[in-house]
């Protein structure tokens, strides 16, 4: 049956079970209540691929613009509450602006296991189908640079002879196949005017659809505590802010250690 070490990378356990017992072997696998870390998995249509895991803990403090993020984590809270069966958010913006970190924080803070959508050219539509059903209860179902995959509803991934169309996609967020639960679907990209209509404004299917831009000042004075830094930081990405940040931690340092 089951032969793996505890938390062993030598030993590595394989389960194989018809698709009909699935919420049987996943409830015995969430029963051992030994797991400190939370999943992220690769969603197909033959099941997940685990990816690697979020340790569990404090996600630690959010450092984004107010009011780009406060709808949705009220709407994670009730959704994970059972108040909702599933909400969704598509996040926009520059890259390095926060969109990822935010999918991180809420999987660490509310502990929901993340699986992300990857499309593969030799997918059909049977394949989507498929992968939606296989969604799991309570968790995140994460499309990623989603922009980088369709331009409205023309696919633009390097293989001219996809075999699905952008219609199994809706299907699948439409709930067709699968009746969700404590599901929250987060969808990223960069450029928002290469999104679809029937995504950006269809709150059936994303609900929130919110820009994640710079940060402001207030956020930049938060992560920096220097007027200048703050001022010289204007108009650029979050991930360069912490990168000021840590550079000014570095030199901080290396200064008390040449002058103890």
């Amino acid at each position: 049956m089951l032969t793996a070490g505890w938390k062993s990378y030598d030993n590595t356990s394989t389960i194989t079970f018809f698709r009909w017992n699935r919420k049987a072997i996943d409830a015995l696998l969430a029963s051992q209540g030994m797991s400190t870390a939370i999943c992220v998995s690769a969603l197909t249509p033959s099941g997940s691929d685990r990816l690697g895991e979020i340790q569990l803990g404090h996600p630690g403090e959010l450092f984004l613009n107010k009011g780009s993020y406060e709808d949705i984590e009220n709407d994670v809270q009730r959704t994970i509450n059972g108040e909702l069966s599933k909400t969704s958010a598509l996040l926009h913006g520059p890259p390095g602006n926060g969109k990822s970190r935010f999918v991180k924080y809420l999987s660490k803070k509310y502990s929901l296991p993340i699986f992300i959508v990857y499309f593969r050219d030799d997918y059909s539509n049977h394949d989507i189908s498929i992968m939606f059903a296989n969604i799991p209860k309570r968790c995140i179902v994460l499309f990623e640079d989603f922009d980088s995959l369709f331009d409205k509803r023309q696919c633009i991934m390097t293989n001219e002879h996809i075999k699905f169309t952008f219609d199994a996609i809706l299907n699948g967020l439409d709930g067709v196949h699968n009746d969700y639960k404590e599901t929250v679907f987060i969808m990223t990209v960069n450029d928002i005017d290469k999104v679809d209509e029937s995504l950006k404004n269809r709150p059936s299917r994303f609900k929130f659809v919110n820009e994640f831009s710079s940060p402001s000042e207030e956020v930049r004075a938060r992560i920096l505590g220097d007027a200048d830094l703050v001022a010289k930081t204007e108009g650029k990405s979050l991930d360069a802010v912490f990168f000021e940040a840590d550079k000014r931690r570095a030199s901080n340092s290396t200064s008390a250690s040449l002058n103890p």
